[in-house]
């Protein structure tokens, strides 16, 4: 039997990854996992892999996952990526960062700092992680190599499954080895790369009795009697790893191979491998045992200077002792070192006592921090000591954590934070901490953000911390659908900040007109402080953009479109607005339903275009789904229906992979137009159909736009009854708002409709009603809708000439689909 690349009964495996070299060599990408319980071999197929991949010409990128890196964030890509960067001179490095891939230069580069406001950072980091890829797949085709999945650290994770659904058409190989039973990292998001479509799952068998067979031949240097290589295959199970370590110990001690070895080797078998190996420790020069330790606890690539520290030895006891553990097999290495195994390093560690352990963690963290390391290998270590009440330690945790957010570690940064929580003695900054932990919460849509503000609003004794928590709290409050007690938050937080910060009064001022506005609880209230409000933006220099944009929103819902141009372009104030405040503010969705609500579709589309270019910029991808609803929308107010579906559908898509449901209720309302005209928009009316609203939420803004695009389904339908039910509760809701402008909200006419052969007086009333309001906007979409559905109501000789009245109204509105409709009833 041939063993290739030093590999017994791995034939058919190492053929599979040559196929798939070969096609990523050749520009088409792909992705393998070798997937098998620890010592299978896994490790020894990834090195045969990058060894046929150099051969083929392609650049190969090789990272471990680390059991005691797991939350250092993108550990694993910067081993990929950092070796081949750091090699480069500055025009090279220039050239790969060029474009997007410039949102990557954070990671791989940590000394460079993100400029601008992040707006989504998760997002930004690997869409920039992308481009680099791309970047390097130009230079070379590439192998993307990485043993130990399952402990690869959450963002790194992320990277390979955001690049695993992008290869197609790319010069890459991603290959990756991961145990199946392990507890990974994220346990979910490991199956999810792995069951990747286009993935190759490769599992490597146990060894065969003729690899047995073969591999002890190789270790003795002589044939082996078959009820040896029997006895090995049943105590090893065929697993290469444990029988090349049975193997080695049977050399020392100078075991044959002959047929008297079997029982010999049973009673070897029998103290099980980590006890063959934690003895052959313990019989080495003094100080290896020590040693091996102190290297278990930094974890592979520690410096020898730094484990002989960490283990109390000196001088040349040091170099001893590692040199004696290389020689045993148990590490290799130089400058750094490394375990021959991950199960080595485990056995090492885990007959530590786990008291022990974590003094030592916590001793490793300060020599480390003392020495300089990276700070996520100081709270790596701290994590693992679990330190309680050490002030330095929480300082330590926090500095690292604000270095995970600016790298899009959202995930890291919670760990650290909660370990810092956990660490932060009787009288410690814990108002601070949680204020800091739930802001990085609420960036992975973890609940437990409000009650960690809550919690922190409630400790903390300054007002301008009060205040700044508070203001974070109504935003989560309003997103998980609390408006009535965010409003209340916000007041009281207006009361007790007392005019100490200007800006953050004007910001909390947006959130409680925000809120009141849009709840028909509230909506009484802020009427009274409208003119208050109006001084406040024009006034309020930067700070007042929002509240103008915000002013901007209500004049449209209101019926004042006079008001809504000017405000609009005040309020982004020559693009300084998306500059400062980023393209995750909710205040830019409300600048641009005010213009669609007039029909200045030119200035909404100037907007849309200038945020998607902002978006793709910095990888948003909440601006970029922003972008491209509000788009769809223009497209649906033109007529545009196929462009419209297109793009409601994309941002649906990316609506649903950040998990944002509070946008749903708008793009299935957006999408109302297109019910009736368009077939294969059952996603969008099951939004309407089936998506719910809390009662907390059934007095608001988004509650009424469900319900209304739930109407014209049902109406599109044909289940005129239904239809009459959700446009009635919709209309309600509508009117307690003030929402009268028909040129954005016709649900008169849509309900008039439906009554129109039931209550033909209720439905001459309401298209009246809505005609009315039309005529005093003035706007000739709206007027045209209403004086067709009065047509239709009507009937005969007068219906006629208000549908000739509907057609000459909406030649002059920009709105193709609202011609078409008003020539084809009139005939």
């Amino acid at each position: 039997m041939l063993a290739l690349h030093g590999l017994v009964d791995r034939e058919q495996e190492l053929q599979t990854l040559l196929s798939l070299i070969d096609a990523a060599a050749g520009g088409r990408g792909g992705i393998a996992f070798l997937e098998g319980p620890a010592g299978i071999g896994k490790t020894r197929l990834l090195a045969a892999a990058r060894e046929i991949a150099e051969d083929r010409g392609m650049g190969v990128l090789t990272a471990t996952g680390s059991e005691l890196e797991r939350d250092f964030p993108f550990g694993v890509v910067r081993q990929l990526f950092e070796p081949t960067v750091a090699g480069m001179n500055r025009h090279e490095r220039e050239r790969i960062f060029r474009g997007a891939a410039g949102h990557a230069r954070h990671v791989i580069l940590p000394e460079q700092i993100r400029e601008g406001p992040p707006g989504d950072p998760d997002y930004t980091t690997l869409y920039g992680l992308y481009w680099l890829t791309v970047a390097l797949a130009a230079l070379q085709p590439l192998h993307l190599c990485v043993d130990d999945v399952h402990w690869a650290d959450g963002p790194s994770l992320r990277f390979l499954s955001f690049l695993a659904r992008r290869l197609e058409g790319l010069p890459v190989l991603l290959c990756g080895a991961l145990r199946p039973a392990e507890t990974a990292t994220d346990q979910r998001l490991v199956r999810e790369i792995a069951t990747e479509p286009g993935v190759r799952l490769v599992r490597p068998p146990p060894l065969t009795p003729e690899g047995v067979a073969e591999l002890i031949r190789d270790e003795l240097g002589e044939g082996p009697h078959p009820e040896l290589v029997d006895t090995c295959l049943e105590l090893t199970g065929g697993n290469p790893f444990y029988l090349r370590s049975l193997l080695s110990e049977m050399s020392r001690r100078g075991v044959g191979a002959g047929p008297e070895a079997a029982s010999e080797v049973r009673g070897l078998g029998a103290e099980g491998i980590s006890r063959l190996l934690l003895r052959r420790l313990t019989a080495l020069s003094p100080g290896a045992l020590e040693l091996a330790q102190a290297l278990s606890i930094l974890g592979d690539g520690a410096a020898l200077h730094q484990a002989g520290r960490l283990a109390g030895l000196e001088g040349s006891t040091v170099a001893e002792a590692a040199a004696t553990l290389e020689r045993a097999a148990i590490v290799t290495g130089g400058e750094r070192f490394f375990f021959v195994h991950p199960v080595v390093r485990t056995s090492i560690y885990q007959d530590i006592p786990s008291a022990e352990r974590s003094e030592r963690h916590a001793e490793a963290a300060r020599m480390l921090f003392s020495a300089g390391a990276d700070l996520d290998q100081v709270a790596a270590q701290l994590l693992l000591a679990r330190p309680r009440s050490d002030t330095w330690a929480v300082e330590r945790l926090r500095a690292a954590a604000a270095g995970a957010l600016a790298r899009g570690a959202t995930e890291t940064a919670v760990a650290y934070l909660r370990a810092g929580l956990a660490a932060v003695p009787e009288s410690g900054p814990r108002a601070e901490v949680l204020h800091e932990l739930a802001a990085a919460e609420t960036l992975t849509r973890d609940p437990s953000a409000v009650e960690h503000l809550q919690e922190s609003h409630r400790l903390s004794e300054d007002p301008l911390h009060r205040a700044r928590v508070a203001s974070d709290l109504v935003q989560v409050l309003v997103y998980v659908g609390q408006w009535d007690p965010a409003a209340a938050l916000a007041e009281a937080a207006l009361d007790e900040l007392a005019g100490r910060d200007a800006d953050l009064e004007l910001r909390l001022r947006v959130m409680w007109a925000g809120t009141s506005a849009y709840d028909a609880r509230l909506v009484e209230q802020l009427d009274p402080r409208l003119p208050e409000l109006r001084r406040a933006a024009e006034t309020g220099g930067p700070a007042g953009r929002p509240l103008t944009l915000l002013l901007a929103a209500l004049a449209e819902n209101r019926g004042e479109p006079a008001d809504v141009v000017a405000l609009v372009e005040r309020g982004f104030d020559g693009g300084r607005f998306l500059a400062e405040e980023g393209l995750d503010s909710p205040i830019l969705g409300q600048a641009l339903m005010a213009l669609l609500g007039v029909d200045e579709l030119d200035r909404a589309e100037a907007i849309t275009e200038q945020v998607e270019r902002e978006a793709r910029s910095r990888g948003s991808v909440v601006g970029f789904a922003l972008a491209v609803g509000h788009r769809g929308a223009i497209a649906s107010r033109r007529g545009d229906l196929a462009a419209a579906e297109s793009d409601l559908r994309a941002s649906l898509d990316l609506v649903r992979e950040r998990g944002q449901v509070f946008v749903m209720p708008t793009l299935a309302w957006w999408a109302t137009d297109c019910f009736s005209e368009r077939p294969g928009l059952d996603d969008f009316r099951e939004i309407a159909e089936d998506e719910q609203m809390s009662a907390a939420m059934a007095p608001t803004l988004n509650s009424a736009l469900l319900l209304e695009a739930r109407g014209r389904s049902r109406l599109a339908d044909g289940n005129v009854a239904g239809a009459i039910e959700a446009l009635r509760a919709a209309g309600d809701v509508f009117d307690a708002l003030g929402c009268v402008n028909p040129n954005y909200y016709p649900w008169r006419t849509a309900l008039a409709l439906a009554l129109a052969t039931e209550d033909r007086a209720e439905a001459r009333r309401l298209a009246e009603s809505e005609l009315e309001d039309a005529r005093r906007i003035g706007l000739p979409r709206a007027i045209g809708v209403a004086l067709r559905t009065l047509g239709l109501v009507e009937g005969g000789e007068a219906g006629l000439a208000l549908l000739r009245e509907s057609l000459d109204a909406v030649e002059r509105c920009p709105s193709r689909l609202e011609r078409a409709h008003s020539r084809v009833e009139l005939g």
